[in-house]
């Protein structure tokens, strides 16, 4: 009995010793950049508490206006993961040897990003943006949307005056009529569309071939040291995923407390939005496997190639499959 007494105690101290050992080895808390007033699906999890009952330690949600700074926080150390950011200036991050990887596709959504012209503004199509002044936000999926217009359009972009701008700070240019035209994601189209039209409609945007999403990043640094909490921020987010998809009218609520929308501003805007779960995530067209990547990649490539033309940017990676990272999804379990 002593003996048996003896091996239960040891048995009890190691658990209690494995036991501390995991909790030193979190970090005190994860930081989440984010988008404020872009509702979200993972925001249902988030008001639930359910990222800190998975993870094991405090997560903060941080709120950033452009990519650059969300870019710039995880150069600096200052950030840990990113839900979502657009994939051109991620892409633009990782030709220019930003420290993060592609974990996770945050949302698709072409007809949420465009452009949007101003009532009077005497611009009824992309012809006629030349010497007109056009806001955007620098190196953002606006950006680039712009730009595609443009050439599908005929229209050099230098005869354009362009103003970089966060998305806020547009809406308000429209109804100062300091600017013609728009181009940014919701909530700041729907209140540039107060005052004005679409430039071109999401259905010629599909036409020409036009792909818009976000991703979700890992910092390197992180993703070294913290692999595991990685696959369970994103098991959360397909978690919220599927409980808005099972309750979505208390989702809604939900995310729009978070997002800082009416509840109706939520649904409409999350009506015109595709959120992938780790099945989808990991389809061909969309992230693949770590055997047989998926078509991001290609698309990341087809973006560079194409900023290099408008000389946006200098430097393209041969291989932009080595900026993705499927494992962490092929991780997460089935819900």
């Amino acid at each position: 009995m002593k003996r048996l007494l003896i091996f239960i105690i040891s048995l009890l101290l190691v658990s209690i010793l494995v036991s501390c050992g995991n909790e030193s080895n979190l970090p005190k808390e994860v930081r989440v950049g984010y988008y404020p007033g872009w509702p979200c699906t993972y925001q249902a999890g988030q008001a639930k508490g359910w990222f800190e009952d998975e993870m094991g330690t405090k997560v903060v949600f941080r709120e950033f206006d452009t990519p650059s700074q969300i870019a710039t926080a995880i150069i600096s150390g200052d950030l840990d993961l990113a839900y979502s950011m657009g994939s051109i200036p991620f892409t633009i991050g990782v030709s220019s040897k930003v420290p993060y990887t592609l974990v996770g596709i945050a949302v698709s959504y072409l007809e949420n990003d465009n452009c949007v012209v101003r009532n009077g503004s005497g611009v009824s199509r992309p012809a006629d943006l030349a010497g007109k002044k056009v806001g955007v936000p620098f190196g953002s999926t606006s950006h680039y949307n712009l730009l595609t217009i443009l050439q599908k359009s005929g229209v050099d972009p230098g005869t354009l005056e362009l103003y970089d701008m966060a998305p806020q700070d547009i809406t308000s240019a429209m109804k100062r009529k300091d600017i013609d035209c728009g181009c940014a994601w919701e909530p700041a189209v729907s209140a540039m569309l107060e005052d004005g039209e679409l430039l071109v409609d999401a259905g010629q945007k599909e036409e020409w071939g036009m792909k818009v999403f976000d991703i979700i990043v890992a910092g390197d640094s992180f993703k070294k040291k913290y692999p595991d909490l990685i696959t369970k921020f994103l098991s959360v987010v397909d978690r919220s995923t599927f409980y808005y998809r099972e309750h979505p009218e208390e989702s809604s609520a939900l995310i729009a407390e978070i997002a800082g929308l009416t509840p109706e501003q939520t649904e409409m805007i999350l009506s015109k939005t595709k959120f992938l779960v780790r099945d989808e995530q990991l389809q061909e067209q969309w992230l693949g496997t770590k055997e047989n990547p998926g078509e991001a990649a290609d698309f990341l490539k087809k973006v560079a190639l194409f900023l290099k033309e408008q000389g946006e940017l200098e430097n393209v990676l041969d291989d932009y499959s080595v900026t993705i990272d499927q494992q962490y999804y092929e991780k997460v379990k089935n819900q």
